[in-house]
């Protein structure tokens, strides 16, 4: 959906995520959420791992330089993180997270969602 706002990611790992929700939680439309929040979706799943699984996600998503002069720096912080997510085995993961942690009626506007009041 929102791949295209990031050319500096190859954004493999979005669409898998994608095609998990829809497998897994399809009435959560998790992908649905607002533009800017993809950002808070990724850390608060980031502060459920170990300090080395997100060293190691810090590395391999190298968002500085792939996200250098990208508008949407929320959208491509994600992009660039599931696609990390995906090569060190942690997708699946952020699935079910996402699955449980976050609900969507429209998009962009989410009745559950981490850290804000449900």
């Amino acid at each position: 959906m929102f791949v295209a706002q990031c050319d500096a990611a190859e954004g493999k790992g979005w669409r898998s995520w994608e095609h998990d929700l829809k497998q897994v939680c399809p009435s959560h439309h998790v992908a649905w959420v607002e533009d800017g929040l993809y950002e808070d979706l990724v850390n608060a799943f980031e502060g459920t791992l170990s300090e080395k699984a997100n060293s190691d996600i810090e590395r391999v998503a190298d968002f500085e330089h792939k996200c250098a002069g990208v508008a949407s720096q929320s959208v491509c912080l994600a992009v660039v993180h599931m696609d990390a997510y995906q090569h060190l085995g942690l997708l699946t993961r952020f699935v079910r997270y996402g699955c449980r942690e976050v609900r969507c009626e429209e998009v962009a506007l989410c009745s559950k969602f981490p850290g804000h009041a449900k």
